[in-house]
């Protein structure tokens, strides 16, 4: 007679017949079998056999597991008690337990691939069974947006190995990125921080977490980064998506010189035009240190307050006067105020100055040259007006600055008074060139003529004019070649024409909109680079584009970010009436973006998307309009993009069929009356994308609380929802509450309430108050997040111009605090200086019970939650 033995009886005849399930709240690799028991009575004289057949995937940096709280482990049976168990071939940071056979350990990076794993099981009498098993470790790969993974065989939760991706809003990796981890918001002595490799990927090890109730914070860094932090982690995959910060923010109406000291381009100030940023004006510098490359540094921080920079301000006059000396002069505020304030930026030093003697009155829109006059400057013109005053008010003065301003008295045939002119220093002759801009009558009329201001003489004279009218022109002074210019707008179209004046007159080098040209706007500055004598074109992005005399070329490298056009027709609306179609373009990362609404005439229209991300998959969808919903066109997947592409859209014919959803909304009781603004309307769900608006919304302010919204039902696999917006602005309140109706009915819903908002938020007041912005030592930041809420996601940033962090953590309702923690000292982080200007905005997710919802394991751009609680940004300045 023999009697079947298992290897490991006592666990393993538990583990087959009741999976072996640890407690939900446990998350222990750590599964080691009880003591060896012979409880049989009878000599086991059969040979032992291997009845384990295929072992478990592994990966890299996981605890290995079968299943959740289930060991992988060699069974046999058969022989003479006790069994004895051996493995050669594991992959490094595998073992094996003689007594159990239960395989555990964290395989260890680079282990990826197929491990053939020999198997010997001996018995008490020295029998021995023997097969080769197949083992196969894969890579971790990172999510597709923000989140965590940690549910075997998937992840693990963490004991000793962690496992961190970091990827751009492109979806790809970001190489030499700084990450930094803490325990339980307690830094390790010493730091534990890595840089990513070329997968993004940064590994940790004898991290000494207990598996159960220890937590990490995990914050990356790094050049062209905002700092990101994903806090109270309990996983052993992170993928953090790390939104781009680059130097130079995107901007318009910024102001640039070029510093002969540096050796490149100056820039401040502007009027932030990045995706997913604040809309402020900046006050920021940066210096391009490579013509070549493209390559930018930031010398001055956004949101710094006076003495330590000048005000934010749009339209400045920013001139180089010599020995690494430039001067800033004027322009316009965020709120629309005129400026006459003078400073000085010392490149050397890289401060700045204010100049206090008198100069010109308040005034932007001023065109400004160096003066043949060593260690001067000269500025002409400008506009006093304000856009809520009409027309311009322009005049023709030319001020020169050295140590001071002077008011200049020329003769000769003085210009037209104007703003926004081009203008240069023809270096071989000492004279100062102007040419078109906006004249005062009768609305700012476009100019094509041109003057020129001779030093020595103290006279103006004119000059030939422009081939066409033009405002907002740049121009430079190329020795041996001629005076040029390039782009500004003719009665409001963009231009990216080159002109040039030789041999007394004007001829066009490169015609509008020829191949290979800059962009038809945002061009800054243009200047030329004494070391190659190529022009050299400075654009709101960052980019640079040089020009030899033949061709333009754009830096091989730019910091500029990596976003392509999308363009087109769309056809097949109606053609008589008036009618419209709105596009909207997401992506994985959380971009979207829309045309808003595009007027179709005789059914076809162009339409233009700029700072689509380039390398990641896009969804198009369009509806029109007709007097009502019309019809729509699912473009599905485009992309990923890789250049600026035309994408033409047919409509569906129509009229389709529509849906109405009908309710009443309910506001939280500490609301007041009136609502400052009310959207209702349809979206479309796609798994890992943002939600798609499906029709317009309903838009309405004031004390109704009623909502209607209509939309073209989602067809499958996308699924339909009402998104349903309210938004008060006051100085006790200043925040967005938003809740979702998931595949919602026709017709009446009833009453659906909005979630409470977020209160005791600290630091700081509400930007939407009246009172002054406190000026305190940021610690703790406190909240008291609303009922429900399960997840906070915070941006901080320099107060109404850009984040600088994003800051993800699980939360509970009621009141909690929070700080950011250190940034990995390996890779360039964003500073934050005393004396800054801060905004911080913290957005509750609240998800209804039993909505699946787990922090251990979600992915960002798969977050359906039942309701938002947003905060506006709130501001204090940093002591």
């Amino acid at each position: 007679m023999t009697t079947a033995r298992i290897l490991g009886l006592g666990f393993l005849s538990a583990l087959l017949s009741q999976g072996c399930m640890e407690s939900p709240a446990v998350h222990s690799p750590d599964l080691t079998a009880p003591p060896k028991t012979d409880i049989s009575a009878a000599s086991l004289d059969s040979a032992p056999a291997i009845l384990t057949t295929e072992l478990t995937q592994a990966t890299e940096g996981v605890t290995y597991r079968r299943a959740p709280g289930v060991a992988e482990a060699i069974l046999a049976a058969g022989g003479t008690a006790p069994l004895q168990v051996s493995a050669t071939g594991l992959p490094s940071g595998l073992t094996i337990d003689e007594d159990t056979g239960i395989l555990s350990g964290i395989p260890a990076p680079g282990m990826a691939g197929s491990h053939a794993v020999d198997v010997v099981v001996t018995d008490a009498n020295g029998q021995t069974a023997q097969a080769t098993l197949s083992l196969e470790v894969v890579a971790p790969r990172a999510l597709g947006s923000s989140g965590t993974v940690g549910v075997e065989p998937e992840g693990s939760p963490i004991t000793d190995a962690l496992t961190v991706f970091v990827i751009g809003e492109d979806g790809r990796a970001h190489e030499g990125a700084g990450v930094r981890v803490r325990k339980n918001g307690v830094e390790y002595v010493p730091a534990r921080e890595a840089l990513t490799d070329a997968e993004g990927r940064a590994y940790f090890t004898g991290l000494g977490l207990d598996g159960v109730s220890d937590t990490v914070d995990v914050t990356a860094n790094g050049a062209g980064l905002s700092n990101a932090t994903m806090a109270q982690v309990n996983a052993s995959l992170v993928t953090l998506l790390v939104p781009g910060y680059p130097v130079p923010l995107p901007r318009g109406s910024a102001s640039a010189t070029w510093d002969a000291q540096a050796g490149g381009f100056i820039m401040t100030g502007g009027r932030g035009s990045g995706a997913n940023q604040p809309t402020g004006c900046l006050n920021d510098t940066v210096a391009l240190t490579s013509v070549a490359t493209g390559t930018w540094e930031e010398w001055a921080v956004p949101g710094l307050s006076a003495p330590a920079a000048p005000p934010a301000r749009v339209g400045g006059a920013f001139q180089y006067r010599g020995s690494g000396i430039s001067v800033l002069f004027g322009g316009e505020s965020c709120t629309g105020s005129k400026l006459s304030d003078t400073w000085q930026f010392n490149s050397a030093t890289r401060t700045w100055q204010q100049v206090g003697a008198p100069g010109p009155s308040a005034r932007s829109g001023a065109a400004v040259t160096a003066s043949p006059v060593s260690g001067s400057i000269l500025l002409f013109g400008g506009t006093s007006g304000t856009g809520s005053q009409g027309g311009l008010f322009v005049n023709n003065e030319l001020w020169s600055h050295a140590q001071g301003w002077a008011k200049l008295s020329p003769t000769g045939t003085l210009p037209t008074a104007r703003a926004f002119a081009a203008a240069a220093l023809d270096t071989s002759s000492g004279l100062m060139w102007i040419c078109g801009g906006a004249s005062g009558a009768p609305i700012g009329a476009d100019l094509a003529t041109c003057s020129t201001y001779n030093r020595s003489t103290n006279a103006w004279a004119s000059a030939p004019s422009l081939p066409a009218v033009r405002r907002g022109g740049l121009m430079a002074y190329r020795p041996g070649a001629g005076m040029y210019l390039f782009g500004g707008t003719s009665n409001g179209a963009a231009r990216n024409d080159l002109l040039r004046f030789s041999a007394g007159a004007w001829t066009t080098v490169t015609a509008q909109g020829a191949a290979g040209s800059p962009p038809s706007s945002g061009g800054v500055k243009l200047e030329t680079d004494p070391t190659t004598g190529d022009l050299v074109l400075l654009t709101g992005t960052g980019a640079v584009w040089t020009f030899d005399g033949t061709a333009w070329q754009r830096a091989t490298s730019s910091s500029a970010a990596e976003t392509v056009t999308l363009s087109g027709t769309i056809s097949g609306g109606v053609t008589s009436g008036f009618s419209g179609a709105t596009i909207w373009v997401v992506a994985p990362t959380g971009f979207s973006a829309t045309t808003f609404y595009v007027g179709l005439t005789g059914g076809v229209a162009s339409y233009k998307l700029t700072g689509v991300p380039a390398g990641v998959p896009l969804s198009v969808y369009a509806y029109y309009e007709s007097g009502g919903l019309y019809s729509h066109k699912d473009v599905g997947e485009v992309g990923p993009l890789v250049a600026d592409t035309t994408l033409d859209i047919a409509l569906e014919p129509g009229p389709l069929a529509t849906t109405t959803t009908t309710g009443t909304l309910v506001p939280p009781a500490d609301w007041p009356a009136f609502i400052n603004a009310r959207y209702a309307r349809g979206v479309r769900l796609q798994s890992g994308l943002p939600a798609q608006p499906n029709g317009p919304p309903e838009s309405t302010g004031g004390t109704s609380r009623t909502f209607s919204a209509t939309y073209i039902p989602a067809s499958a696999p996308a699924t339909q929802a009402v998104s349903l917006e309210a938004t008060v602005v006051g100085a006790s309140l200043c925040e967005t509450l938003t809740t979702w109706v998931y595949n919602p009915p026709a017709g009446a819903v009833g009453a659906v309430a909005l979630p409470d908002g977020i209160r005791g938020v600290a630091p700081g007041l509400s930007e939407c108050g009246t009172g002054t912005v406190p000026t305190v030592a940021e610690g703790a930041y406190q909240l008291t997040a609303p009922a429900g809420t399960e997840l906070i996601s915070v941006r901080r940033g320099a107060r109404g111009m850009s984040w600088d962090w994003v800051h993800l953590s699980q939360a509970q309702a009621g009141a909690q605090a929070f700080d950011f923690p250190q940034p990995s000292t390996l890779a360039p982080s964003r500073p934050a200086p005393s004396g800054q200007g801060t905004a911080w905005e913290v957005t509750a997710n609240v998800f209804e019970p039993g909505s699946g919802f787990r922090y251990e394991q979600f992915e960002s751009a798969n977050l359906r939650p039942t309701s938002t609680a947003r905060s506006h940004p709130r501001g204090f300045v940093r002591q």
